[in-house]
């Protein structure tokens, strides 16, 4: 096993009191099994945040996510600014990659959800040039966990971020070491999760590239771009 001295830093810890509802409104962007994610501000430096509040007590799985997202710092995964363990819900702070006051996520823009302008308004100025763009910067911070000796093992277009015409890959909550990766067999067939997963098999790099592959090829299809679904295919 790596060196933990080299591999993760120091998380840093955040007052529960930095932490405020942005112009008083408690703004969810985003609710799951692991609990919900809200659009704080950050009153130390006024700053919108996320907020990803944990449904679970113990702080072992938090601080999980909090360092690995800690040695993953990359231009196309949003910055971890630290840890809210004083009050509960504990909490996960991290830096705001959004539109507006809306989380835009491709699997958001692919299904053109009428209800909000802000995600029409960005759906509607996305042409092919950019879709490649948002592409090649999930592909790129995909290699670069690869490359820092980590997996994320929850890679689907609900996971991936666009801002201001680029990608970004969130959710670390099920990202583990590489060497380590963790296995199960499913009884439900989950569309992102490469086949030999599904059926029990470690994680793996190709797993993740399996997932990179669903969602190339759903952007491909979609905007009729031939050479994101050539791509996808391989992945494949």
């Amino acid at each position: 096993m790596r060196d933990t001295n080299t591999k993760y830093s120091t998380v840093n810890l955040i007052d529960h009191t930095e932490i405020r509802p942005t112009n008083g409104e408690n703004i969810i962007l985003g609710e799951g099994s692991y609990g919900r994610c809200l659009l704080r501000q950050y009153t130390r430096f006024d700053v919108k945040v996320v907020e990803k509040q944990s449904l679970m007590q113990d702080t072992t799985e938090i601080m999980k996510e909090a360092h690995i997202m800690q040695a993953l710092a990359h231009k196309n995964i949003p910055t971890i600014i630290g840890v809210q363990l004083q009050k509960q819900p504990i909490s996960l702070i991290m830096e705001f990659k959004g539109e507006d006051n809306t989380s835009v996520t491709i699997s958001k823009l692919l299904s053109c959800q009428k209800n909000s302008e802000t995600l029409q308004n960005v759906q509607s100025s996305l042409i092919t040039n950019d879709w490649l763009i948002i592409s090649h910067d999930l592909t790129e911070a995909l290699s670069h966990i690869h490359t820092k000796g980590f997996l994320h093992c929850d890679l689907k277009a609900n996971n991936v971020l666009v801002r201001n015409k680029h990608g970004y890959i969130i959710d670390f909550g099920k990202a583990c070491d590489s060497s380590f990766p963790p296995a199960k067999k499913y009884s439900i067939c989950y569309p992102h999760i490469a086949p030999e997963v599904l059926n029990g098999s470690p994680c793996s790099k190709a797993s993740d590239i399996f997932s990179l592959g669903k969602i190339l090829f759903k952007v491909g299809v979609k905007c009729n771009i031939p050479l994101l679904v050539s791509m996808a295919q391989k992945c494949l």
